[in-house]
């Protein structure tokens, strides 16, 4: 076993000393963020180039083809809920009309990556990218409502309760025709996916912040919140990974 599964081993104790004391995931999660990019600048994520997974720069392109084509507007009030170091907000910022872009993240190193790279990208200047950790989307935005809210590899890294919450949320500043997007993985015991490491005879299926849901679990999560779904077949064509995942899915979620 290579020394980085094992620092990701240890990550699994000190999650439950952290909720021992009280702390909740987010704020457990952001520590990992914070920590994993903290050496990282945008002139090296972009001189790496990768075609595929999370530094796929190239990515948000894809995503806002695939919004445009489900009804997304030039004048579409736009949330980008986990919007990491940016690489969905370019594209989404040159499409809409001004003032049109929120962006919101738990990481601080990854809003200061997500400013840097849309600052050094566009000329543009109205939009915004908040820090969200220890914040309500009240807090943030107030009483403003989106037409389209977009999570992309978020609901991946975090568990069953915490998707339930994050939704809950998210509905209040949903408008009545609004749309929400979100990826996961679904479980299925056949996902090659799931495996993550052998430690001292035990399958650990998956590393500490990666979670998948059953399809029923997600139903009855999107029943509980009075929201109806519609899977997105077009996701299936998505190159957002270097693996071949046939478990990845993506949702459209309205008000039912």
């Amino acid at each position: 076993m290579n020394l980085t599964k094992i620092k990701w081993l240890l990550l699994f104790p000190l999650r439950y000393i952290f909720l021992l004391f009280g702390k909740d995931w987010r704020t457990f999660y952001a520590i990992i963020l914070n920590r994993q990019d903290r050496k990282l600048d945008i002139s090296s994520i972009k001189r790496v180039k990768h075609d595929t997974n999370f530094w796929a720069l190239d990515t948000g392109k894809q995503v806002k083809k695939l919004l445009v084509n489900k009804g997304l507007k030039k004048n579409h009030d736009f949330l980008d809920y986990g919007c990491g170091y940016g690489r969905m907000a370019l594209p989404f910022i040159d499409y809409l009309n001004d003032n049109k872009y929120i962006g919101v993240d738990l990481s601080k190193v990854r809003v200061k990556l997500a400013k840097e790279y849309i600052a050094s990208s566009t000329k543009k200047k109205s939009y915004k990218i908040l820090l969200s950790l220890n914040q309500t989307m009240y807090s943030l935005v107030k009483e403003k409502s989106f037409d389209f809210i977009l999570l992309y590899s978020v609901i991946n890294h975090n568990p069953k309760s915490e998707v339930y919450k994050i939704l809950k949320e998210l509905k209040k500043h949903l408008k009545p025709s609004g749309k929400i997007f979100f990826d996961y993985q679904e479980y299925n015991k056949n996902n090659p996916n799931n495996y993550f490491t052998t430690f001292l005879g035990f399958t650990i299926e998956r590393s500490v912040k990666d979670f998948s849901l059953k399809t029923d679990e997600l139903n009855y999560i999107l029943k509980e919140l009075d929201l109806k779904s519609t899977y997105i077949d077009e996701f299936r064509s998505f190159k957002d990974s270097i693996a071949s995942n046939h478990y990845k899915k993506m949702v459209m979620v309205e008000h039912a």
